[in-house]
């Protein structure tokens, strides 16, 4: 008879360690998916592009530098899966801005380069932002933030932030 119950406890604790592996499988499945739907995952030449499309804000507002920092970036995650060193470029196409906007919008680099819009070179009509080359087998990230300049006029306050981004390699 104690035989049995000791089996028996020892199965209702194995089935239990089932269910919570089960459990967290499930879970964990289900973080996966969302972040992955979240994302946007584009392949171009061996240069994987991760776009995190969650982050971006969706309108701009008259502000500091220190408070544009603060905003949500557009993230952008770049990797090399080629044999050789790859140059790549994230543009944003003039056809979206203005350039009457351009010159009150705020873009900052990773944090580190902040600049007006209309201060960044352009190709074919593209405001080239980062331009970069990458070993082969390496990550990137790059972190892009825009803002109204604190000096804008009220009639840009609160647009609609309908910014077409691309990623360009050679």
């Amino acid at each position: 008879m104690e035989a049995n119950k000791i089996l028996s406890k020892q199965i209702f604790i194995e089935v239990l360690c089932g269910f919570v592996i089960l459990g967290v499988i499930i879970i964990g499945g289900i973080a996966i998916w969302k972040n992955y739907k979240n994302n946007k995952v584009v392949s171009k030449d061996d240069l994987v592009i991760d776009f995190q499309k969650d982050s971006v804000p969706s309108n701009l507002y008259s502000m500091s530098d220190g408070a544009g920092l603060k905003i949500k970036p557009y993230i952008y995650t770049c990797t090399n899966n080629s044999k050789k060193e790859i140059t790549y470029k994230i543009v944003l196409r003039n056809k979206i801005v203005s350039k009457d906007i351009a010159k009150y919008l705020r873009v900052a680099i990773d944090d580190v380069t902040i600049k007006y819009l209309e201060e960044f070179n352009m190709e074919n009509d593209k405001y080239i932002l980062v331009e970069k080359n990458l070993l082969k087998g390496y990550t990137a990230s790059h972190s892009i933030k825009i803002w109204l300049s604190n000096k804008s006029p009220d009639s840009l306050k609160g647009i609609k932030a309908d910014f077409e981004f691309s990623l360009e390699s050679e």
